[in-house]
């Protein structure tokens, strides 16, 4: 029995090629064909090439200098201290080192009630000058 669609033979109800449902009342056919051989096409681009490809030009990368620049300029270890011993209850001293946040917890509480004011105090007599680079 062969397919009416495609003429494929058919061993059950459908088509086992294109998928037809074929109806067992239908006389087999005399001689079965062969399904159609696929047609193969070939693109010839020689008369239509395509465009030559460009790369995507990207921009320069930055060059960075080889050694570390401090984001905020250096600042006096000296100064820090003096700024501390008179003005640390209300944070001054934070504030010039560059810490905001310090500086506004030690002005709402009075350089942490105290105690942070006098930790401040021994923290910058020993902490070591390079912590302050020179300009």
């Amino acid at each position: 029995m062969t397919c009416p669609h495609c003429g494929a033979p058919v061993k059950g109800r459908f088509c086992e090629y294109c998928g037809t449902p074929v109806s067992p009342a239908e006389p087999p056919a005399a001689k079965p064909q062969p399904a159609p051989a696929p047609q193969v096409i070939i693109v010839n681009n020689a008369a239509n090439p395509a465009p030559p490809y460009a790369p995507p030009v990207y921009p320069a990368q930055p060059v960075y200098p080889a050694y570390p620049v401090p984001a905020m300029p250096p600042k006096n270890k000296w100064a820090a201290f003096f700024l501390c011993f008179f003005l640390g209850f209300w944070g001054i001293h934070k504030f010039y080192e560059g810490k905001a946040g310090m500086g506004i917890l030690y002005l709402f509480t009075m350089g942490l009630f105290g105690i942070g004011w006098l930790v401040d105090l021994i923290v910058l007599l020993t902490k070591p000058t390079y912590y302050y680079p020179r300009r």
